[in-house]
């Protein structure tokens, strides 16, 4: 089965596709600017990134796999008249991962969901969940990928890890009061926000609270650094907002802190994931090995 990976502008979302990669093989195409291409292959040195169009017409994939409906959008025109299968793999495990499609959603062949969450909704987004398979979420199993992608040194533990999201729902504007009692206190906190954050031309207009924040006495993570699981392993306490961090923590049974709205539905999405087996588990051996190669099976089955 020859499969090809979609990677855009986010180097994160290279994470999420790389333990499937790591099983399976194939090709990752990388959509990305030139300059994120070029800090993608920082971290991801011994990859190699096919850049033109013109292979997928070559390579003739039996799948295509998508991390965001943006990627698919921008490669229709290529890839429209192959015979693959479009496979949505979520690039996080918060809501707004499907929240910003609306209709478009309904455009795969096979999506994998990481929760029951994204269960209800694709369900109500009138996707036909026998195209849903559950697949966990890869990015959890770094054993299968952390010798591929550059992982970082992490020098403390027990510290506090403020960890935002970008755009309209980005908690930065609200967080320097708690973050400054923290640092008053002569607590360590790291901070690591979504790379968006304070790039106009994508929306976000966070960046001069985020510059003010950084000048507190506190510890700066490359808001361009693909994979955060470590720093939230060592923390004691995660602080975030409507982030796929803030799943992630809870998944991983850290002590989170939300700066958002708690409304009912965010309540009910919060309870699925603190609900014991309807969470993405934290797998440490090979069992999401296992995992991964029994819904591939399934869908080789759908070819």
């Amino acid at each position: 089965m020859k499969i090809i990976y979609v990677v855009g502008n986010h180097i994160g979302h290279v994470s999420h596709i790389l333990p499937l990669y790591t099983v399976l093989g194939g090709e990752i195409f990388c959509t990305a600017t030139d300059e994120n291409w070029h800090k993608i292959q920082k971290y991801v040195p011994t990859i190699k990134f096919r850049r033109n169009v013109e292979f997928f017409k070559e390579y003739e994939p039996d799948v295509i796999v998508y991390l965001d409906w943006g990627e698919r959008q921008d490669l229709r025109f290529w890839t429209e008249n192959l015979k693959a299968k479009h496979v949505w793999v979520p690039h996080g495990l918060s809501p707004k991962s499907f929240e910003g499609y609306k209709e478009k959603i309904d455009d795969f062949d096979v999506y994998f969901a990481a929760s029951s969450y994204e269960l209800i909704v694709l369900r109500d987004h009138g996707v036909n969940l026998d195209k849903v398979k559950f697949a966990g979420y890869p990015k959890f199993d770094t054993h299968l990928y952390q010798h591929i992608i550059a992982q970082p040194e992490v020098e403390d533990e027990g510290y506090t890890l403020y960890a935002p999201t970008w755009g309209g729902y980005s908690s930065i504007p609200k967080a320097y009061s708690r973050i400054k009692e923290l640092t008053d206190r002569g607590e360590i906190v790291y901070v690591k926000a979504h790379p968006q954050v304070g790039l106009i031309s994508w929306g976000d207009d966070n960046g001069p609270a985020y510059e003010k924040l950084c000048e507190l006495p506190v510890k700066i993570i490359d808001k361009k650094a693909p994979n955060i699981l470590e720093y939230i392993k060592k923390s004691s306490r995660v602080i975030s907002d409507r982030g796929t961090v803030f799943f992630e923590a809870i998944s991983m049974g850290k002590k989170v802190e939300v700066f958002y709205e708690v409304n009912t539905e965010f309540k009910k999405r919060i309870d699925l994931y603190n609900k014991p087996g309807m969470s993405a588990p934290y797998f440490e051996g090979s069992s999401f090995h296992t995992q991964l190669s029994v819904n591939m099976i399934q869908l080789v089955n759908l070819i």
